[in-house]
């Protein structure tokens, strides 16, 4: 068997291409041929007298077309823009450059919409403003027992609210729910920047704290009153106060954990305020989906406040 160096095999096809012949030393007029197929013709004949480099059978010739080559997928793609470079086919020796299939392209239809007008929007000029009012009104005021900024706490009733599927009137209403209550602002102040539909869900999240001579009420008598209120509220009503108990709990239940004192920083007794919590669950009785959700989820967590010391 003769050994075929394919460096010297190459050199010479191409040494003898630049001469004009086939390797002939004699100076012979030859036909001339095309370059393009003069080197398709070699390079088949010698394909064909090369063995596999393990050395187990022969590669059969395959001929060159004008086509592009066909190469098998052996199914490991990686994706580079358009096309993809698999590993080397089982039947050849050069990497292949496939296309990726059409299925696979991106369409004109998952191009980004040019106007987005008429997108859902995540966060609104009309967010922007109560949140900045709440944030202003409340500014300087602290959480009870940990001394967190006020803020945190509508801000954390209107992230419930949004994660219990209500709309942007209800969060809305949630980060201004505090606001005439425990501030200088006034329900006409609500109502001119931000209608009357808020404006008549932060009433009736509003406790009267001052009696006609400017005096502070009794807990007891505020809270009553508050209840009474919210057997006749509105679905987003409940829907605000529930989730400003629950937040509320939420922190009584976080500070006892954490050691905190508690029940010495309100204006009641213990057994009191989770009496009054537990009234607020039994008032709102709604059949929506979203407030049952909201109060089941008061309950649970008054269950285990109510075990803690």
């Amino acid at each position: 068997m003769v050994n075929v160096n394919p460096d010297n095999c190459l050199a010479t096809l191409v040494g003898n291409l630049v001469m004009g012949g086939t390797g002939s030393r004699t100076g012979e007029a030859k036909p001339q041929e095309d370059p393009a197929q003069l080197l398709v013709s070699k390079m088949s004949d010698f394909q064909g007298n090369r063995k596999h480099d393990h050395g187990v059978g022969e590669r059969q010739p395959e001929p060159l077309a004008a086509s592009p080559p066909r190469f098998e997928n052996r199914g490991y793609p990686h994706s580079v823009g358009r096309l993809s470079v698999v590993d080397p086919p089982v039947e050849t020796d050069v990497c292949a450059i496939v296309p990726i299939p059409e299925s696979a392209l991106p369409t004109e239809n998952t191009a980004a919409p040019k106007d987005f007008r008429n997108m859902p929007q995540l966060w609104t000029f009309r967010l922007e403003q109560a949140l900045r009012y709440a944030a202003e009104q409340h500014a300087g005021q602290v959480r009870k027992a940990s001394q967190t900024p006020y803020i945190e706490h509508p801000l954390a009733v209107a992230m419930i609210l949004d994660r219990a599927g209500f709309g942007e009137d209800v969060l809305i209403a949630a980060l201004l729910h505090d606001v005439v209550e425990d501030t200088e602002a006034t329900l006409e102040d609500v109502r001119s920047r931000f209608g009357d539909d808020i404006a008549a869900i932060v009433a009736g999240c509003s406790e009267t704290k001052t009696d006609a001579t400017g005096a502070k009420r009794p807990w007891i008598d505020r809270k009553r009153d508050h209840l009474t209120t919210l057997k006749n509220a509105t679905l987003t009503t409940q829907a605000v106060i529930l989730a400003d108990k629950l937040h509320n709990l939420t922190c009584i239940a976080l500070d006892l954990h954490e050691g905190r004192p508690v029940w010495s920083v309100f204006n009641a007794p213990r057994a009191d305020i989770l009496n009054y919590y537990r009234a607020t669950i039994d008032t709102c009785t709604a059949s929506d989906p979203r407030l049952r959700a909201l109060a089941e989820a008061l309950g649970e967590l008054l269950v285990r406040v109510e075990s803690m010391e």
